[in-house]
């Protein structure tokens, strides 16, 4: 997809195009799930928005790119639902342009309209999965005081500390994906880190999501 914008044209490092949302994990893939719809209420000042255009190729599915949070759209006929997944009524078959008018401040993504029911179904793991990383996740979160920004920092070390490295072409998972990936290949992509970290983030009680989409953008 393209993109436009009008009068405020955000920094790389500030587009983040939010897609597809997943919360369920049946302990080898993760997929998404029914949400609420939801209608965002447009709070922010003026000068606090972004309004852009977005020409999107044809893609056979209904999701849809928009930085966060999303303000209002126009153009096609969209839903936004209560995790903050932005997507078309129908599959997208043809190019398409919609436009969009976000907030600046990506913090202001929370907490979606969520109810407390909705969070506490993404804190649940299948019973026997991950053993060896729920381990692991319960050891750090004690060592880190059961304090969330602490514990999140220590699931960074212990990649740093484990040589863990990056690529597009992995060696091959078996068995329980997320254990061998942490405790045996320590290489992968994207996909691999975002599952591990929301497994052991689940772990401990943490509500956690695995987002698809984009990160930046060439002008």
């Amino acid at each position: 997809f393209r993109a436009e914008f009008d009068r405020i044209t955000p920094e790389k490092r500030d587009l983040y195009w939010r897609g597809v949302v997943m919360e369920q994990f049946d302990g080898q893939t993760w997929s998404a799930r029914k949400s609420g719809i939801m209608h965002p209420a447009s709070r922010n000042a003026e000068h606090d928005r972004l309004h852009y255009r977005i020409y999107l190729e044809p893609t056979q599915q209904r999701i849809l790119f928009a930085l966060a949070p999303l303000l209002s759209w126009g153009g096609i006929d969209a839903i936004q639902s209560a995790n903050g997944s932005f997507h078309s009524r129908e599959n997208i078959v043809a190019q398409s342009m919609y436009w969009v008018e976000s907030g600046r401040d990506p913090l202001q993504v929370q907490p979606f309209g969520e109810v407390p029911a909705s969070l506490e179904k993404n804190t649940l793991l299948p019973p026997l999965v991950a053993p060896r990383t729920r381990e692991t996740a319960n050891k750090l979160y004690r060592s880190a005081g059961k304090d969330v920004e602490k514990f999140v920092q220590s699931i960074r070390q212990f990649i740093f500390d484990n040589e863990f490295s990056y690529t597009l072409s992995p060696p091959k998972l078996s068995g329980d994906t997320v254990d061998d990936f942490l405790f045996r290949t320590r290489a992968g992509y994207c996909s691999h880190y975002a599952s591990a970290a929301a497994v052991m983030l689940r772990s401990v009680g943490i509500p956690a999501r695995v987002i698809g989409g984009y990160q930046g953008g060439e002008y």
